[in-house]
């Protein structure tokens, strides 16, 4: 399997699309630190560096997915893979090798993205406000989640022959499950009563040009929120947010990561399950 994994690192150095979709995530990486540059001078709000630096675990996603179908799903349409049956490897160790690339290949963006993107934090928008240690255990959980990105994907690519259809799937699976933990975190925030305007209707007379109605605005305290998540249902809800990826990449750029040694035993199991699931069906995959 070493000669299957040194073979596909080659490809990864030279592959234009890895290359691409780093250079993407950098220049996004910028637009946002300008952005938030642009902000604390002018309306003098807080921004937290760590914030920006996370950011790299919400993009990873969006980057792997585009990555993988294109990667693996070229040694399909080449014929490389039957041609590695041939010549003797075994199914379990190609899928292997190629999953190791895809994790090699988001650690490398992960990397590139912490290093360049922190630097420049720190000129643009000060020092860290976060302990060291956490910062790091935060940075241990955004890396997991990488691998289960890079496990997620490389299953379907690996069981789907087709590079348009597996590069089709992977981007929109990326997308959904990034809307729907960041919905999910979102609803996990929702407070249970807000203050806020409400309105009486006092008068409803008709007048020469139609109906005119007169309205009493008044200020009231804690409106029941029909957002806010019952406490019966919130922990199930917490239970998906972390479980998926984005779930997980969406509380490291809030800063909120109450239970990350959870989050890692989630991801854990995500890259062992489809691993799992993944060599299983291989192995039994008609390739011809």
């Amino acid at each position: 399997m070493r000669n299957l994994i040194r073979a596909n690192f080659v490809r990864l150095v030279h592959d234009k699309v890895f290359w691409i979709v780093t250079a993407a995530l950098l220049i996004l990486g910028f637009v946002i630190l300008g952005g938030q540059y642009q902000a604390m001078k002018e309306t003098d709000v807080t921004v937290f560096l760590e914030s920006s630096i996370l950011g790299v675990f919400l993009l990873v996603g969006i980057a792997l997915a585009i990555f993988a179908p294109l990667f693996i799903g070229t040694e399909y349409s080449d014929g490389t893979m039957r041609n590695k049956l041939a010549a003797g490897a075994k199914r379990t160790h190609i899928y292997f090798a190629h999953f190791i690339t895809c994790a090699i290949a988001g650690i490398l963006i992960d990397v590139v993205y912490l290093a360049i993107i922190s630097s420049l934090g720190f000129a643009l928008l000060g020092t860290l406000v976060t302990p060291v240690t956490t910062l790091l255990i935060w940075i241990a959980v955004g890396i997991l989640l990488t691998l289960s990105w890079a496990a997620i994907f490389t299953l379907i690519t690996m069981l789907v022959t087709s590079k348009a259809v597996s590069a089709i799937v992977c981007v929109l699976l990326a997308v959904v499950l990034m809307v729907a933990g960041s919905n999910l975190c979102m609803s996990l925030k929702e407070p249970e009563f807000y203050d806020g305007m409400v309105s009486d209707v006092v008068n409803d007379a008709e007048a020469e040009d139609g109906m005119q109605t007169q309205y009493n605005m008044q200020y009231v305290e804690k409106i029941p929120n029909p957002k806010y998540i019952p406490p019966e249902q919130r922990p199930f809800v917490q239970a998906i947010a972390d479980i998926l990826p984005a779930g997980q990449a969406q509380q490291l750029t809030w800063l909120e990561v109450p239970q990350p040694w959870r989050l890692m035993l989630y991801s854990a199991a995500i890259i062992v399950i489809a691993n799992g699931l993944g060599v299983f069906v291989f192995r039994r995959k008609d390739l011809k």
